[in-house]
């Protein structure tokens, strides 16, 4: 099944996660196992697991930094399975990765990048034993080439993968030849013989080597192993000469990282010594505190007990005393209550006496106020019969009289008459019906209003000795002389005033004649604004500024703000705001 990247990252991811979760569910368990209000020492148990989920938690966060790539390393190993065999020693793929950039079997010698020295293997082209002059040894370096040039391919690409893994990223690298030397169990410091990679670097077996090794004492098969060995270095020798090069590069490179990972190491181990010993300080401190506290706390729990001990017999102190005082209360205060009982026994005694002589002076009273109402009752009786008495012969004397005409005396003639046939003032002066029509005649015809005792007494109080004619024209020039500035009609033949009423705005109408007459010059109407009105000029000064129009029949001027040009002025006219015509001949036709 192939199984992606992304996948296996999400897999790994929520692994992590689930346990982070557990850790972090187990830590609360934990807590809440422990007392609401805490611990006064914190004991070494609590520390390590305190510890232990730290180093836990702070594991799973730095391993989900790098999922994706521990991913992609996962994928890469189950895409190269190793090839098993019984007798093939089996190691870790980083291992595997490592052993397939070593030099290939026909390369003379590799440096060891955990021991530093190098290896020269055996291989077919090496110089054997003497005494081989077998045909078994060409087919078999020829095999052994071919077996070679495969494995040589596909060791290339791996260390082709193998380098671009390491090129990702410094620290990547350093995490993996840590995890390199993590995997076989060994500590970096200690030297790794070759004999971990004898199974793929070995030499041939003795047969083959001894059929393959050139013979010291036989030159005649000198030439025929040089030409062999000629045919191969010449196919060879340039890549060989530059895989040497890359490979002593690459050696020194390994020495170079190596030791900087020893120093890093040793700089870690000093630093977890320093942090170690930092550490058993701060215990040593934490643990000194916590005593210091614990002892605190011991001194504070003897000084809450002495002082809960004085309390409380500060307290039974204060009870005895309480007793006491409370028995002492209740005694005065039985002995108060048996003088109030006394007392109020006392005032019983005195208050029945004073019951009982109260009860005969309310029956003494009772029967004087009797008596008294009685006669008072009697005078009553006799004083109202003398009043009714009285009363009946004033009401007949009284109705006698009325049956009598009365009679009144005028101011102004002196002659006496009948009071019904008289006028009576407000002043209650009476006046015959000949003295009230002359005493108005007169003031009418002096233009001054009729007055007795300094009042001046309206026409209404006399309409009987007064006709209704003269009524309106004395109210008229009643009128006249109390209007300011009274107006008159300009008619040559009339001359008569103009009450208010007949005032229009700057027009004035005669009641009589129907002349219209200039309020400001008392002439005749005439167009425009009077020459005498300045208010008025003033306004149509403004009207011209601000467009406002004069009604055609008032001549009031309006102000149109909003609507049609339908105008309704206060006069009733209706007309047109725009040409000024009569609604009913305009009728929105005019071309505004």
């Amino acid at each position: 099944m192939d199984i992606t990247d992304s996948q296996l990252s999400t897999v790994l991811q929520e692994a992590l996660t689930c346990f982070l979760a557990f850790l972090s569910h187990t830590q609360k368990l934990r807590e809440a196992k422990l007392p609401r209000q805490g611990k006064g020492i914190e004991t070494t148990a609590d520390v390590s697991s305190q510890r232990y989920y730290e180093s836990r938690v702070a594991a799973i966060e730095t391993c989900l930094q790098y999922t994706s790539k521990i991913a992609r390393r996962v994928r890469r190993w189950n895409s190269y399975p190793a090839d098993g065999s019984d007798d093939e020693v089996t190691v870790e793929p980083q291992i595997a990765s490592f052993r397939a950039s070593l030099p290939d079997g026909y390369e003379k010698s590799f440096l060891d990048v955990f021991s530093g020295t190098w290896i020269s293997p055996t291989t077919p082209f090496s110089a054997g034993p003497s005494g081989s002059h077998n045909e078994e040894a060409p087919r078999t370096s020829k095999a052994r080439y071919g077996f070679q040039s495969t494995h040589r391919r596909r060791t290339r690409r791996r260390r082709e993968e193998t380098f671009e893994e390491n090129d990702e990223s410094s620290p990547e690298r350093c995490q993996d030849s840590h995890s390199i030397r993590t995997s076989i169990s060994i500590h970096p410091n200690i030297s790794i013989s070759p004999m971990v990679f004898e199974k793929e670097h070995s030499s041939p077996p003795l047969s083959i080597r001894s059929k393959a090794r050139p013979n010291s004492q036989t030159p005649s098969n000198l030439p025929s192993i040089c030409n062999d060995n000629d045919e191969v270095g010449s196919e060879v020798a340039a890549p060989q000469k530059s895989r040497e090069r890359d490979d002593q590069v690459y050696a020194e490179k390994i020495q170079v990282r190596e030791k900087q990972r020893k120093e890093e190491s040793d700089r870690r181990v000093a630093e977890a010594k320093r942090l170690s010993d930092q550490w058993a300080q701060q215990e040593q401190y934490r643990l000194r505190a916590q005593e210091k506290y614990a002892q605190k706390v011991e001194r504070e729990e003897r000084q809450k007990a002495e002082k809960i001990r004085k309390d409380r017999e500060a307290a039974q102190k204060a009870q005895q005393q309480w007793e006491m005082a409370a028995i002492a209360r209740e005694t005065e205060a039985m002995r108060l209550e048996e003088r109030e009982r006394r007392r109020q026994v006392e005032m019983d005694r005195v208050a029945e006496e004073q019951r009982k002589s109260k009860i005969q002076r309310e029956k003494a009273w009772a029967s004087e106020i009797r008596e008294r109402n009685r006669k008072i009752s009697e005078e009553k009786k006799r004083k109202e019969a003398e009043n009714i008495g009285k009363w009946q012969r004033e009401q007949k004397e009284q109705e006698r009289k009325a049956r009598l005409p009365k009679k009144a005396e005028c101011v102004s003639c002196m002659e006496a008459g009948r009071e019904k046939d008289m006028a009576i003032l407000p002043c209650s002066h009476p006046y015959c019906g000949d003295c009230i029509k002359g005493a108005f005649k007169s003031a009418y015809k002096s233009r001054s209003p009729f007055q007795c005792c300094g009042t001046t007494i309206p026409p209404s109080s006399v309409t009987r000795n007064l006709s209704t004619s003269f009524v309106g024209k004395y109210n008229l020039m009643v009128l006249e002389l109390k209007t300011k500035k009274p107006k008159y009609c300009s008619s040559d033949r009339c001359h008569k005033f103009i009450p208010p009423a007949g005032i229009h705005g700057p027009i004035a109408i005669c009641r009589y004649c129907k002349v219209k007459t200039c309020v400001a010059c008392g002439s005749k109407e005439h167009s425009g604004v009077c020459a005498e009105d300045k208010a008025g000029k003033a306004v149509e000064a403004l009207a011209q500024k601000k467009g406002w129009k004069q009604c055609p029949k008032c001549s009031q001027i309006l102000e149109r703000t909003e609507g049609c040009l339908h105008m309704t002025c206060r006069c009733k006219a209706e007309w047109c705001y725009s040409c000024l015509r009569d609604w009913s001949v305009c009728r929105s036709t005019c071309g505004r």
